[in-house]
């Protein structure tokens, strides 16, 4: 039976752009190798929407982009010690965002083999307040394909979709 692990998440309290959090977190990977190690960096930074910031709300985008690469940065340690330690990890964010681009992620990409995939969360659920589906493209990263086959082939086929601006 698989177990899971310690959440190092502001939901839970643990504010990731802290140097001595990001430290703490590092450790505990190092500590406990966990089997798998998940992460998603704040689409904020790296998102479709985050290009409109960057011309429409400047001070607010680079604010919201300093937090963003400090914690894409550290997820991106985190799953080069997992793949170093033969482990595994998955990393999400919107379809398109710039998070795949950064240097920490193609070096990631150079060192060990990754698989990618993107589908449509409506498929997967995602419901806008008003209950229709959302469809908003996400990419998943992995060094492990069998955490990546239960999207494969997910294609939207709803007739209409609610609308999650900004979100």
């Amino acid at each position: 039976k698989l177990v899971t692990g310690e959440n190092f998440d502001v939901v839970t309290g643990t504010d990731l752009t802290v140097p001595a959090n990001q430290r703490s977190l590092e450790e505990y990977v190092r500590k406990h190798k966990p089997l798998v190690a998940v992460g998603g960096p704040p689409c904020t930074a790296f998102g479709n929407w985050s290009r409109l910031n960057r011309v429409n709300a400047p001070e607010t985008y680079a604010k919201s982009r300093r937090s963003g690469l400090a914690m894409a940065n550290l997820f991106a340690s985190i799953a080069g010690i997992q793949a170093e330690g033969g482990r595994y990890f998955l990393c999400e964010n919107p379809a398109g965002s710039e998070l795949f681009q950064l240097p920490a992620y193609t070096a990631l990409q150079r060192d060990f083999p990754i698989g990618e995939i993107t589908f449509p969360q409506c498929q997967v659920g995602l419901m806008s307040p008003e209950g229709l589906p959302i469809l908003k493209r996400t990419t998943l990263w992995s060094n492990a394909e069998e955490l990546l086959v239960p999207f494969h082939g997910l294609a939207c086929s709803c007739r209409q979709h609610g609308c999650l601006e900004g979100a």
